[in-house]
C-alpha cells in the first residue's frame, strides 16, 4: 500500500503504529524522509485508503509522532510534535480536522510524554512531568487541562483508556517499583491491581522528598533528595549527585534502584533538574539552546547549595555522577568546579564536535547550537561547550563506563576522556561493556554497572 522515496521507520526506532479511521476506510501513518534517524525530525503524517491508492499528506507539520484518530471519527486525528516545530521545546499534542491543525496543549506550555483519546473523542488523556511528579492531565479540546489526583503514584508509561473511560497505567511510588494501576474514571483515585514487587516492602529504604530553590537567570528549580537508610538528625553525610540524562528528561519521586542502593550504602543522594529538563515548562527546557554546559552547570550548583543549606551534608565528601547527558554534566562539572571527591561518568558525551561527526543523531545535535560546528558562525560555541576542553582542570578520581556499540554516544567520547584524565595524572578507571546499546539492558550487566557505581563512591567518599 505504500511505496516511494520515504520510510515507515528509521534505523534507530521501530515502526510507529498506523491508525485506522473509524469507518475503516483510511489508515494514517508517520512518514519519514528516509531510513536513517538523523533527518527523522522532518517526519509528517500521511494517509492512504484501505482499498489502495497513492498515499497523501494529512498533516505537513514536521516532527510528527504517534498519530491516532479520535474514537468514532474518520476526520479528527491527533499526533505529537515539538511545540511550534522547535526541537528545543517540549512535545505538544496537535489535533487536526478539516485541514486545520492546532496545539490543544498550548496553555500547558510544557512537554507531553504521551497521550490517548478519551472515549468521547472530545478530550485527551496526557502524561508528563510536573515538577518532581509524573502525572496525568485530562485535556479537553477546548479549555484548560486538569491534573488527575493520583495520590503518591507516579505514571511510568503510556496509559490505556477503556471504552467506558477507565484508565490503566504502570506506576510507582518512591518506595515501591512499577505495578499496574487502574482508575475506574478520571475522577477516581488509582487502585493497584498487581503486587509483583512485594519483596521491596520488606526492605529498609531511604526517604525520598522534593527540594526546590531559586536558580540563576530567574528560574525556580527543583530536584529530588534521598536520605540515607539509617539517617539520624543532626548528623552530616557524604553526598552523591545522580544527574539525569536526556537532557530532555527529569528526576521525579519515582522508585529508583540506583539511588536506593546509594542510600543503603550510607549516602545522601541529590538528583537535580537543570535547564533542558522536561518538568518545568518550555521556557526552562528551551533555555539549554546554545547553553548546553555552563547554564545547566550553574543550575546544578545552585541546587547543591540549597541541599548544603539543610545542614546535613559533609561538604568534604561530595561526588558527582550520571549516565548519557548526566555523564556529560558529570564531565562538565568535574572540569569547572573543584568540589568533587569522586566522579562516575557513564556514556558521557565529552566532545560535541567529534560526537556530531560520528553519532547517529548528528542532526539532533545541531538543534542545541543552531548550526554545524564546521560553519564559522557556529564553530566556537561547539568547542567551548565541550567538557574535553577543560579536562586539564579535573581532579576527582573518575570511573568511566560505556557500551562498545553505542551509536547514541559513541564510546570514543569515553576513550578521549580516559586518556585526557590519565595524561593529566587523575586517578581513572574505564570499563566498556560488550553490547550495542546506550545502557546495558540485561540484568547481569545492569547490576554490574550499579555495583561499580556504588563501590566507586564508597571507595572515595567514605
Amino acid at each position: 500500500m505504500t511505496r516511494g522515496r520515504y520510510s515507515l521507520q528509521t534505523d534507530r526506532q521501530g515502526t510507529p503504529y498506523p491508525a485506522w479511521s473509524a469507518d475503516g476506510k483510511q489508515i494514517a501513518f508517520i512518514r519519514y524522509p528516509g531510513p536513517y534517524w538523523g533527518p527523522s525530525f522532518r517526519s509528517i503524517v500521511d494517509v492512504v485508503d484501505a482499498s489502495g491508492g497513492t498515499p497523501r499528506t494529512l498533516s505537513d507539520l514536521q516532527g510528527a509522532m504517534a498519530v491516532q484518530y479520535a474514537p468514532g471519527s474518520s476526520a479528527r486525528y491527533a499526533y505529537l510534535r515539538p511545540r511550534n516545530g522547535d526541537e528545543n521545546n517540549g512535545n505538544a499534542v496537535y489535533v487536526g480536522e478539516a485541514g486545520h491543525d492546532r496545539d490543544v496543549t498550548a496553555d500547558l506550555a510544557r512537554n507531553i510524554d504521551t497521550y490517548a483519546w478519551m472515549p468521547d473523542g472530545r478530550s485527551l488523556l496526557l502524561s508528563g512531568e510536573l515538577g518532581t511528579r509524573s502525572v496525568l492531565w485530562l485535556q479537553p479540546l477546548h479549555g484548560k487541562a486538569r491534573v488527575l489526583d493520583l495520590g503518591k503514584v507516579n505514571v511510568e508509561d503510556q496509559p490505556s483508556v477503556a471504552r467506558d473511560g477507565a484508565i490503566a497505567f504502570i506506576g510507582s511510588t518512591s518506595t515501591h517499583p512499577d505495578e499496574l494501576y487502574v482508575l475506574r474514571h478520571a475522577a477516581a483515585l488509582p487502585r493497584r491491581l498487581t503486587n509483583l514487587n512485594a519483596f521491596v516492602d520488606q526492605r529498609l529504604l531511604g526517604h525520598t522528598q522534593s527540594i526546590a530553590w531559586d536558580g540563576p537567570d530567574g528560574f525556580h528549580e527543583d530536584g529530588v533528595l534521598v536520605y540515607p537508610v539509617h539517617y539520624e538528625a543532626g548528623q552530616r553525610y557524604p553526598l552523591v549527585l545522580v544527574i539525569h540524562g536526556g537532557p530532555e528528561g527529569a528526576s521525579t519521586v519515582v522508585f529508583s534502584p540506583l539511588t536506593q542502593l546509594l542510600s543503603a550504602a550510607g549516602f545522601l543522594v541529590f538528583e537535580p533538574n537543570y535547564r533542558g529538563s522536561t518538568n518545568l515548562g518550555d521556557a526552562y527546557q528551551h533555555a539549554i539552546f546554545r547553553d548546553t554546559g555552563a547554564g545547566p552547570g550553574q543550575d546544578v550548583m545552585a541546587g547543591l547549595a540549597a541541599v548544603e543549606k539543610l545542614g546535613i551534608v559533609d561538604t568534604n565528601r561530595i561526588g558527582v555522577s550520571g549516565w548519557s547527558y548526566g555523564g556529560y554534566m558529570t564531565a562538565w562539572l568535574s572540569g569547572h568546579y573543584d568540589v568533587w571527591k569522586a566522579a562516575v561518568a557513564g556514556a558521557a558525551l565529552t566532545d560535541w564536535v567529534m560526537d556530531y561527526t560520528i553519532a547517529y543523531y548528528q542532526m539532533g545535535d545541531t538543534y542545541f547550537f543552531g548550526g554545524s560546528p564546521w560553519v564559522t558562525k557556529y564553530r566556537d560555541i561547539w568547542r567551548a561547550q565541550s567538557p574535553i576542553a577543560y579536562a586539564q582542570n579535573v581532579k576527582a578520581p573518575t570511573l568511566i563506563m560505556g557500551d562498545v556499540g553505542d551509536g547514541n554516544v559513541p564510546l570514543v567520547n569515553s576513550y578521549e576522556w580516559y586518556h585526557a584524565l590519565r595524561d593529566n595524572g587523575v586517578t581513572v578507571r574505564f570499563y566498556a561493556y560488550p553490547v550495542d546499546t546506550h545502557f546495558p539492558e540485561d540484568i547481569v550487566q545492569t547490576t554490574d554497572v550499579y555495583r561499580r557505581w556504588v563501590d566507586w563512591m564508597k571507595q572515595y567518599l567514605r
